[in-house]
């Protein structure tokens, strides 16, 4: 089913994975483990979802070249790991960390009912909530949504006349860009990006992904599956001296060396699981938008709320998903090619969601991931070719 979503233009930055104390991450010492693996590196068991570096991709992709140890955090942080394989998920989004959960069915901060200004799910103006079609936020969302309520849809169109991807026929490359939750770990392979790229050959939209990272299927209803993509288990927005980050370096180089038409943004995760200098993360991801926008300036952005966590952290959660939306709006009013989506919203959409769509507290299983994937692809559908 897909999810609702709301649009706004701008650069965002998206939700980390799990963190864990137990997990180790091969290549940095942090607390998430991924399924992801890093260009010429050697695979390191990690995850059920084997990633190989795409061709002419050097040991550990863009990832951080130097990572302070990592000290053992109070709370289960995600293992970061560029490895072929993780760790089976101790709890972490990167795949290793026991006990990291998903957001509560409440939604964004403000989105649970009785909330502030809705995250998602705003009134028709598109003001709160994120929209499919991109475009300008309206006035403000609705006060507080429902958990069932869908998201805004009637946001204003900016600049209507954008076309990030090309017009000559070549696919569209997108970068995902993330933790373990988009490298896919807790699925059969591929993540989210499985569904984007069936929705996408249904629609008859021409895509591929690029990254310096590589897993998934061989193929996706006979047509060739393209596996890279730029999903760093138990990465958090930016390093610190206890965690790596997927700002700065990784975030730099895959923009420079792939040139993405669009980047999908979904990080956050493993900074709030974590405790991670949560009150200042939304500033965080603000400032890793920013420098996306500015390195990709032609580029579409689309910066994804997280998802609900099942581990008790989703009071953690929900403020930092509310302020997505006007984080977004604000630059798409700046002229920034920039867009919100509301996983969160797409997630909790169906109230069983922990039982039906998760894998463990904080990554989904291949049907919570076909969730996540219907929910980008609506976000830009109208963009693709």
């Amino acid at each position: 089913m897909h999810a609702s979503y709301f649009v706004v233009l701008l650069t965002t930055g998206c939700a980390k994975d799990e963190t864990d104390a137990n997990a180790v991450d091969v290549n940095a010492t942090t607390s998430d483990t991924g399924t992801g693996s890093a260009a010429p590196t050697t695979p390191v068991s990690s995850t059920p979802v084997t990633s190989t570096p795409p061709p002419g991709s050097t040991s550990g992709g863009p990832g951080p070249a130097t990572m302070p140890p990592t000290p053992t955090p109070p709370t289960p942080t995600l293992t970061p790991t560029n490895t072929a394989t993780a760790v089976p998920p101790t709890a972490s989004a990167s795949g290793g960390s026991g006990g990291m959960g998903v957001e509560s069915s409440g939604g964004g901060a403000g989105e649970a009912a009785g909330g502030g200004p809705g995250a998602s799910g705003a009134s028709a103006g598109g003001g709160g909530g994120m929209t499919s079609g991109g475009g300008q936020v309206g006035t403000s969302g609705a006060a507080g949504m429902d958990t069932n309520a869908d998201a805004g849809s009637g946001g204003q169109g900016s600049d209507p006349g954008f076309q990030p991807c090309p017009t000559d026929g070549d696919p569209c490359a997108i970068l995902p860009l993330g933790d373990s939750i988009t490298e896919g770990y807790g699925s059969s392979g591929g993540g989210y990006r499985v569904q984007l790229f069936r929705d996408a050959l249904d629609n008859s939209k021409n895509i591929t992904f690029v990254g310096s990272l590589m897993n998934g299927p061989g193929d996706v209803d006979g047509e060739t599956f393209p596996k890279s993509h730029e999903g760093h288990g138990g990465y958090t927005i930016d390093s610190d001296g206890s965690h790596s980050g997927i700002s700065g370096q990784i975030t730099d180089q895959a923009l420079s060396m792939y040139s993405p038409n669009i980047v999908l943004l979904m990080i956050g995760t493993n900074d709030l699981n974590g405790n991670v200098d949560v009150n200042n993360a939304p500033n965080r991801l603000g400032t890793l938008i920013d420098d996306i926008l500015t390195r990709a300036p032609n580029s579409l952005l689309v910066v994804a709320s997280v998802i609900p966590m099942q581990n008790g952290n989703n009071d953690k959660v929900q403020p930092y998903n509310a302020t997505i939306p006007e984080m977004v709006a604000e630059r798409a009013a700046e002229g920034k090619h920039v867009i919100a989506v509301d996983n969160w919203a797409a997630f909790t959409a169906d109230p069983n969601y922990t039982s039906v769509w998760m894998s463990d507290t904080l990554h989904p299983n291949d049907a919570g991931y076909a969730v996540l994937g219907s929910s980008f692809y609506d976000a830009i559908a109208a963009y693709l070719p």
